[in-house]
């Protein structure tokens, strides 16, 4: 593909120039671009929180690379001839611009469907895709859990990937067939453009808290809001929670951008049967609703759909051989946590004890307050690790102990161990949730991602006891 077609794909003015290039890697990863080393790369240089790579031009055309977009304001002046640099305004808006040509504009091929808010995404998202596959749509997601269609699950390291890797795989599921896809946007991903380009078919909205704010993340709450509400100018419909104290927030940015809208409410849901405890899952189960309605899905599918819907990582049931009601679930901040502790207490017949540790490199804001949520709503809890990344465990142990509101729980920082001493604990009739983790298969240390599946971690406890 010519270098001139994408750059006005990306409206980057040219200035004259005739770039006849052709392009046929596009890369914003200095590592993964010296692999490749030749002069067929468009390299987007991005200014990361913590790297950034127009640091890396020169080192770049050592090793064979020509093509290069930055960001106005960096004064480059390359060593040799025949470099083409260019600049724009924001190179995270060309970068998906021109991925998005790259892939031959996949998402006018898909219907869109996109889900932005704190809580609920991956939730809605299954519960979507679950109603339409029962609608014989064929369907993708893109999320938290991984980028699955076809048969297929890709893993991606955030909720939302990046540019590249969100249009490779819109066009991969075109060319396969599928013809509608359910995204979780989150408002990282609307802040780094990462979806820039496509206008979704349908925008949904489930809630907002405080949360993802701090280093890396958002600098303010206002900041986070705001970036959500993006999603309501690159969309075609909208689906707003009136039950939300930031609807009309949302609400004006569609009629601001003359996006028609719908809104749905928990009470809405009193007919809706799914087999996800909870007055949230209830109101996850009228979002999906209410975005089935739009495209056209009948009421008997869309019923059909959420009856049997079942999401991996979200109150998910481990089957034991101990009578004990072992739940997994992703619930990462205080307030997704006190949902799962309130709706498991209404089922539990004995003791409810929380499992649950706090993610490093992420929000302080969220450890206090998951150990005030555990403190309050579970019988007994269990402080352990989650994925410290690069900060110590018991650091982030300490910040969770200042919100406990009780005596009754123990630090077990390795979570195997902690697990384990829950089971231990447990008797028949007793519920024990296994909190912040979700579908997760691992557990990230000092930037190093070890195998730990908490499925796993519970079939060996009692194989081990059998023996």
């Amino acid at each position: 593909m010519k270098l001139s077609f994408l750059l006005d794909c990306a409206d980057i003015c040219a200035d004259g120039k005739c770039f006849d290039d052709e392009i046929l890697h596009i890369e914003t990863n200095t590592s993964r671009a010296i692999e490749i080393s030749d002069g067929s790369i468009l390299f987007i240089c991005i200014k990361g929180a913590k790297y950034d790579t127009h640091g890396d031009i020169d080192l770049l055309i050592q090793k064979g690379i020509r093509n290069f977009v930055i960001l106005q304001g960096y004064n480059v002046t390359p060593k040799y001839k025949d470099i083409n640099i260019i600049s724009c305004e924001d190179t995270r808006k060309a970068l998906a611009l021109m991925t998005r040509a790259f892939c031959g504009f996949p998402d006018k091929r898909l219907c869109t469907v996109a889900v932005t808010g704190t809580k609920g995404k991956t939730t809605v998202t299954y519960m979507l895709e679950s109603i339409l596959r029962g609608a014989d749509i064929k369907c993708g997601i893109i999320g938290t859990n991984g980028i699955i269609y076809d048969g297929e699950c890709f893993s991606c390291e955030n909720s939302t990937p990046g540019s590249c890797e969100f249009y490779l795989h819109l066009s991969r599921m075109a060319e396969r067939g599928i013809t509608h896809v359910v995204c979780e946007v989150t408002s990282q991903a609307l802040k780094q453009y990462r979806t820039y380009g496509t206008v979704f078919d349908v925008g949904a909205f489930t809630n907002i808290f405080p949360d993802h704010i701090g280093k890396d993340e958002h600098e303010s709450f206002e900041e986070y809001m705001q970036c959500k509400g993006r999603l309501f100018s690159q969309c075609k419909r909208a689906v707003i929670n009136a039950d939300d104290g930031f609807c009309s927030y949302y609400s004006d940015i569609c009629r601001k951008n003359g996006v028609p809208f719908e809104l749905f409410c928990t009470s809405d849901g009193a007919d809706c049967k799914i087999n996800l405890p909870g007055e949230f899952n209830k109101q996850n189960a009228v979002c999906a609703r209410s975005i089935a309605r739009l495209l056209g899905v009948s009421e008997e599918k869309i019923a059909e759909g959420l009856a049997s819907v079942k999401v991996s990582g979200r109150c998910e049931r481990v089957e034991n051989p101990a009578g004990i009601d072992i739940v997994i679930d992703y619930a990462h901040n205080g307030e997704s946590l006190e949902n799962i502790l309130k709706a498991l207490k209404k089922e539990c017949k004995g003791r409810l004890i929380c499992v649950f540790g706090a993610g490093g490199d992420r929000s302080r804001l969220r450890r206090s307050g998951m150990g005030e949520a555990s403190s309050l709503f579970a019988d007994f809890s269990i402080v352990t690790s989650d994925n410290p990344r690069s900060e110590n465990p018991l650091d982030i142990i300490m910040d969770i102990v200042k919100g406990m509101k009780s005596e009754h729980y123990i630090v077990i920082p390795e979570r195997e161990k902690a697990i384990c001493y829950a089971l231990d604990m447990a008797k028949k009739g007793d519920t024990v949730l296994l909190a912040g983790k979700g579908a997760q298969n691992y557990q990230e240390i000092c930037g190093v991602k070890y195998p730990f599946d908490e499925r796993i971690a519970v079939s060996q406890y009692y194989r081990n006891k059998i023996r």
